[in-house]
């Protein structure tokens, strides 16, 4: 056999090999992969409107706070982002993000005890848009335009897509909790429950107001529609406030448990608020106690419908996760499901809830 075939044959195994090698090593990073499932559960009924098979990366995950274009997952040193499609993106070096717009990602983590490391990034991909870092950074919220960041130097309005400071207000210190309106920044400020609702073009306060005069205390959490902010005062009041007045338009007082608060969900002038070890859902309008339900920190708002998760019931099967939907309204029940995986995360896409469960349990 002359020098050219036996060359040619060399390099026909060679790239057979590689093929080969290629083909085996795909085969095994999917079978080593958990398969997962995302359904699409109409919010009337509960019945699977469609659903995807994927493979997400091996990983202890947890659900971070639901967005409004898909999931996010941290293991705590990544974030995989996971569209309603199906697309999926690993993060390395973050443990917080938000998802912005369809093809934007803000992602966090903390290099140091006292130094926040913000960047944007895209998806699906991982171009780096812009990356800074601030000292005792916490972001407070971000629309698509601008990010709002608070920092030892007072909060600081960004623009999105440059990172290119807009404005700083280094009178606003001692932040107690916050949220993001249509229209401005409100703010709950030190020890004697202050409210202040900050302009968002200019970084100026458009009106303060004190919750409890004479008594020492901070606000703990803040929900509005830009109408009317409801306002939770630690081991005191649940109060509401219209736009211009300075007077509450609704007053109740609160037991003497309402010391820990989290927002579980807002829509139609509903808030769903974790308060006394329970979920309890409030009219905005007029303070009315619509419903009071277990404690479930993790739940979905789609249209007039609540998805809840339920702990496991005398007689229910082992590995069985109970979802069950009520009446935003109301809190009448439904429907109910059962998924196999305790640790099934889920979501709101347009008219449907989004599922997704993993027989392995990645996700936690």
């Amino acid at each position: 056999m002359d020098e050219g075939k036996m060359n040619m044959n060399r390099r026909n195994f060679l790239s057979r090999s590689a093929l080969c090698l290629i083909g085996w090593a795909t085969g095994c990073s999917r079978r080593s992969a958990p398969k997962s499932r995302l359904e699409f559960w109409s919010a009337r009924d509960g019945s699977t409107q469609h659903s995807l098979d994927l493979f997400l990366p091996p990983g202890r995950w947890k659900n971070l706070a639901p967005p409004p274009f898909g999931f996010l997952l941290s293991d705590g040193h990544r974030v995989l982002a996971l569209d309603f499609s199906g697309q999926s993106q690993v993060y390395e070096n973050a443990s917080q993000a938000l998802w912005i717009r369809p093809d934007r990602l803000l992602l966090s983590h903390n290099p140091s005890s006292d130094v926040c490391r913000l960047g944007l990034r895209s998806f699906p991909g991982d171009r780096l848009d812009w990356q800074r870092d601030f000292e005792a950074g916490k972001v407070l919220g971000a629309n698509q335009h601008s990010l709002f960041v608070q920092h030892e130097g007072g909060v600081s309005c960004l623009a999105l897509e440059s990172a290119q400071e807009k404005w700083r207000n280094s009178d606003l210190l001692d932040i107690k909790s916050s949220y993001l309106e249509p229209n401005c920044l409100v703010l709950g400020l030190g020890n004697q429950g202050e409210v202040c609702w900050v302009d968002l073009s200019t970084g100026r306060p458009q009106r303060s107001l004190l919750t409890t005069r004479g008594e020492p205390n901070r606000v703990i959490l803040l929900v509005g529609d830009g109408q009317m902010t409801m306002v939770l005062t630690r081991r005191s009041w649940l109060s509401a406030y219209h736009h211009q007045s300075s007077r509450p338009a609704w007053r109740q007082a609160l037991g003497p448990e309402a010391h820990r608060t989290e927002l579980l969900g807002f829509q139609n002038q509903v808030a769903v608020i974790e308060l006394n070890h329970a979920s309890q859902a409030f009219d905005l309008r007029n303070g009315k106690k619509l419903w009071s339900d277990v404690l479930c920190r993790d739940l979905s708002i789609c249209a007039e419908t609540v998805l809840m998760r339920r702990p496991p019931s005398l007689g229910q099967p082992q590995g069985q996760l109970q979802l069950q939907a009520l009446e935003l309204g109301s809190g009448r029940p439904l429907w109910e499901r059962t998924q196999s995986d305790l640790k099934a995360a889920t979501n709101v896409s347009k008219q449907t809830f989004a599922v997704l469960s993993s027989g392995l349990s990645a996700i936690s």
